[in-house]
């Protein structure tokens, strides 16, 4: 007994003993902090000018955005900014008054080039306001959960309790607000503090889908459970019908159906677009695709009268980037996404002259940037990526 008692005393005092590991928080970052009246700008070395800069923008667009949602956080808002892996991207975590955003531009093919912390930030502070406008309690309840449990007779003496035969389970969110909306009034922003805009990339993309009629419907506008393209048209799509619903309707509408979202009784946006539009959601999505439908069969109709029509070559992948023929003329080298999805291109060889089927995949996953032959057309060069080591 007393054996098993040294032992057991000895491991909790090297249990306590023992300092905690900070290797999950990247123990290399030195994390220094900034605080303004309205915000609080975490960074680490190296971002030094970022979070200069950052903070300038994050008080300059404050006014502009609160005034539009008539609502003011509870708190400073904290900005955590990040270059530690190599990856773009922003997050605003609302009930946590926290955005979370790498210093690294995203220069999104599908997306027109912006300043990215001036855009990124915008976007992000937009979300934090306008979705705590939206919320239908405070922010320390984010949610209601209820279950109920049934179970099955006890049949013998001995059994206290039978098992479960009985689960239900219904969430009710304390935000309900769909993707479109979220994402379409966080690239909308704010008048005085509009740093994102309608480019010819998503004018694209928009259009395409208009004249195809692929639009997404109401209730695929709602989620992100597509592909990256996909997913991409619910920002799309979105940033379109918000800027619709202004230019229509007012952009204070865009505070009003937030604040609708907000309601007891309202359980699904479309009934967020009654209260304040007066009509279903379908309809105002209808009224917004006929406009769509209008605006582009007069540029489709213009175009078709002097249309000159070439052969594709390709057509797998939605991908298909920095085309460049060999000096011979015989041979087609790019990156393509075929098989994939995002852009995780791979390298392709095509020779359209010798009317081969497929498409050689030279470099599997792999590609990065454009491409260039070499003058005796036998070596590609570019730039890919290399497999993680142990340092990332």
């Amino acid at each position: 007994m007393r054996i098993g008692t040294l032992i057991i005393s000895g491991l909790f005092l090297l249990i306590c003993s023992t300092e905690p590991s900070l290797a999950q928080n990247h123990s290399n970052l030195e994390w220094r902090v900034i605080e303004t009246e309205h915000f609080r700008i975490y960074y680490h070395q190296g971002l030094e000018r970022v979070a200069t800069e950052a903070m300038a923008i994050a008080e300059h667009i404050y006014g502009p955005v609160t005034a539009l949602y008539d609502f003011e956080p509870d708190g400073k808002i904290h900005i955590e900014l990040r270059d530690d892996e190599d990856t773009s991207n922003g997050g605003a975590y609302y009930y946590a008054n926290k955005v979370m955003i790498y210093a690294t531009n995203m220069d999104w093919a599908l997306r027109g080039t912006h300043a990215w912390l001036w855009n990124v930030i915008t976007h992000e502070f937009t979300h934090i306001i306008s979705l705590q406008v939206a919320r239908k309690a405070p922010r320390r309840f984010p949610a209601l959960y209820f279950q109920g449990f049934g179970y099955q007779h006890e049949y013998r003496k001995d059994v206290l309790r039978g098992y479960p035969d009985v689960l239900v389970s219904y969430p009710v969110p304390g935000t309900m607000v769909p993707m479109w909306f979220a994402e379409g009034t966080a690239q909308h922003q704010a008048t005085g503090a509009r740093y994102d805009c309608w480019d010819s990339h998503r004018d694209m993309i928009l259009r395409m889908a208009t004249l195809k009629g692929k639009l997404l419907s109401w209730n695929d506008m709602g989620v992100f459970s597509k592909t990256s393209l996909g997913s991409e048209m619910v920002y799309d799509h979105g940033f379109s019908l918000v800027n619709y619903i202004a230019d229509e309707y007012g952009e204070d509408t865009l505070r009003q159906l937030m604040k609708a979202c907000s309601r007891r009784s309202a359980f699904d946006f479309s009934s967020a677009v009654q209260h304040v539009l007066g009509m279903s959601g379908e309809e105002l999505h209808r009224k917004w695709q006929e406009s769509l439908e209008t605006q582009y069969g007069k540029v489709a109709d213009e175009i078709g009268e002097h249309l000159i029509e070439g052969d594709s070559l390709r057509t797998e992948g939605y991908a298909n980037d920095y085309p460049i023929w060999s000096p011979d003329g015989e041979r087609l080298a790019y990156l393509s996404n075929k098989g994939q999805d995002y852009w995780l291109t791979s390298l392709f060889v095509f020779s359209p002259v010798a009317d081969k089927a497929e498409a050689e995949e030279v470099a599997v996953g792999a590609a990065t940037s454009s491409v260039s032959w070499t003058p005796d057309g036998e070596s590609l060069l570019f730039s890919r990526r290399s497999p993680a080591d142990r340092y990332g």
